[in-house]
């Protein structure tokens, strides 16, 4: 048996073109990986810019209604949770502001008590959200 031995430069694939050979392979993956960092380094400066142009030109937050006599907002995310479960409840209003007396922050509870009208208009709205 006699079989032909070809060098690693004249190798062929199996499409019968030529295989590149290895220093010009590792030349193009190593543009390939440099080019990549150099997107992947400007995306995260896009997106720092983005997020810091949010920042400046986003509108603050409006708060009305019953909200707006409360001042903390966590205390407004509290209660919002609280009225949420008054309308799950079903409860009236009068279950409601004892379940608000009971289960919020003294001051929380003398701002909705001095202004019931506008607690009310605040459970009518969740109860549409839920309808």
């Amino acid at each position: 048996f006699e079989t032909e031995y070809q060098s690693p430069e004249k190798s062929e694939s199996p499409t019968d073109e030529p295989v590149a050979d290895t220093p010009t392979l590792e030349l193009t993956i190593n543009n390939f990986n440099d080019f990549q960092q150099s997107v992947t380094n400007e995306l995260k400066e896009l997106r720092t810019a983005l997020s810091a142009l949010d920042e400046k030109t986003s509108m603050p937050e409006v708060v009305s209604g019953i909200l707006s006599y409360i001042d903390k907002p966590e205390d407004r995310e509290t209660f919002s949770k609280k009225a949420e479960e008054v309308v799950a409840r079903g409860m009236t209003y009068a279950q409601a502001d004892a379940f608000f007396k009971k289960s919020l922050a003294p001051k929380v509870y003398k701002s909705l008590a001095s202004h019931p009208r506008l607690t009310k208009d605040f459970i009518r709205s969740i109860k549409k959200k839920f309808s």
